[in-house]
């Protein structure tokens, strides 16, 4: 029965993008948990599935989550493009400067762009959720055997990943554990939980121990059966990620190859060094021509 319960919190996908992203304000690429980065448009595609259901991520400056708040809002007219036969959740970011354009786009001193198809009722909708609801992890009965499902998602968007160095199995799939375990009255708190994969969590049952930052929410530390330790930090938001070029091309762009390229005009990584092939040597003067 348990299992039964715990089954629709880990299936299905997880996508991280930036609320820019998906208004069309900006065209930063989205992070597909366990897959890697999405540029804008796929990203776009994917959150535009009407299987998905839309979370909001208040972030801090170091991108940890503040307020995590559901909403029912969708744009009027869908996006082309959507994706089909997929569920799971959309995380939408709202860091520090967005909270800014957000509210100032409330009191309408914000020069942004309407994105138009109904937008403007999600952006409402945004806004007063996240000043409306109290900040903070959802640390409801310390004393539960197992986090709640408000909890469970509140470590998943923290950690986004098992929380053992170098892992990138989604943290959503992995299993609850208590640092300090919960038999020796460790609290089912955000500061005493991760979601280790099933391979790593096991590591705990080898003499690994697993020690959380006391004032820096998502770093933990663990320490091998030997002593020797390692670190490991929350993922880096968004915003660290590169800026598409000016010159990236979209999906609806026209193919600007009428033929296949050679080697050289499209080297299969940015590290082949190989220089475009030499221009012809000019044909010799008749002068010059040896005789036979």
């Amino acid at each position: 029965m348990v299992a039964a319960r715990l089954a629709p919190r880990r299936g299905g996908l997880r996508l991280w993008v930036g609320l820019g992203t998906l208004t069309g304000w900006d065209r930063r690429p989205g992070e597909l948990l366990g897959w890697g980065p999405v540029h804008a448009e796929l990203a776009r595609a994917i959150a535009a599935a009407d299987t998905l259901s839309w979370w909001c991520v208040r972030t801090g400056p170091d991108g940890t989550p503040q307020t995590i708040v559901p909403l029912r809002t969708r744009p009027a007219v869908p996006r082309p493009g959507a994706a089909a036969g997929v569920w799971g959740e959309v995380w939408i970011q709202v860091t520090d400067p967005m909270w800014t354009t957000l509210q100032h786009r409330r009191a309408g001193l914000d020069g942004l762009p309407d994105p138009g198809g109904g937008w403007h009722r999600v952006l409402a909708e945004i806004t007063t959720r996240l000043a409306t609801t109290r900040a903070g992890p959802p640390n409801r009965d310390p004393t539960a055997r197992l986090p709640g499902r408000a909890l469970r998602r509140w470590i998943a968007v923290r950690d986004r990943r098992c929380p053992f160095p170098g892992c990138r199995t989604p943290a959503h799939r992995g299993d609850a554990d208590h640092s300090r375990p919960h038999a020796h009255r460790g609290p089912t708190l955000d500061t005493n939980l991760t979601l280790p994969c099933p391979s790593h969590h096991r590591l705990r049952e080898h003499g690994w121990r697993l020690h959380h930052h006391p004032h820096r929410p998502g770093h933990v530390q663990w320490t091998s059966r030997l002593g020797h330790r390692y670190h490991r930090q929350p993922p880096p938001g968004l915003d660290t990620l590169p800026d598409p070029a000016a010159t990236a091309l979209r999906d609806h762009d026209a193919d600007p190859y009428p033929y296949w390229p050679s080697s050289w005009a499209n080297p299969p990584n940015c590290l082949d060094e190989t220089q475009p092939p030499p221009p012809p040597p000019p044909p010799a003067a008749a002068d010059e021509i040896p005789p036979f």
